[in-house]
């Protein structure tokens, strides 16, 4: 596994939700790359998917001038199962594009955070037990 280090950016309060949800990404099981930007992470099922460059299952992301983070996942890279879990979750979170929160024909499914407060702490820790929980069904690559 590729250990997730923390970017040289410090963008205050925000960088340690990023840095939060980077190792939540690897505690679960994924692999994380960052293809050379720091406020982009990338993450697979596999290592080897990640080595040879292919599609990520999602990313994590820097937006709104450093002071939101996008976790998205994209539905073409995710496995069915996982993928209707995530489209079940609707809450303040859930954005998939910037006029409707929840778009099916959106490229990724998405969720926003402002900030590391209680709510958004036991929302991740649920959205990364589905996660962890569709990790153990995969056939590994």
């Amino acid at each position: 596994m590729i250990n997730f280090k923390p970017f040289k950016e410090d963008f205050g309060s925000i960088s340690v939700l990023y840095g939060e949800i980077g190792f939540m990404i690897q505690a679960v099981g994924l692999y994380v790359g960052c293809n050379n930007t720091y406020t982009t992470l990338q993450f697979y099922d596999c290592e080897e998917k990640l080595m040879r460059a292919e599609k990520p299952w999602g990313a994590v992301q820097y937006e709104r001038n450093n002071t939101l983070i996008n976790l998205r996942f994209y539905r073409s890279n995710v496995p069915q199962a996982l993928r209707e879990k995530l489209e079940n979750i609707v809450n303040e979170y859930r954005q998939d594009t910037n006029d409707v929160k929840c778009n099916t024909r959106a490229l990724s499914i998405a969720f926003k955070f402002s900030s590391l407060e209680k709510g958004v702490h036991s929302f991740l820790l649920s959205l990364f037990e589905i996660i962890q929980e569709e990790l153990t069904n995969l056939e590994k690559c």
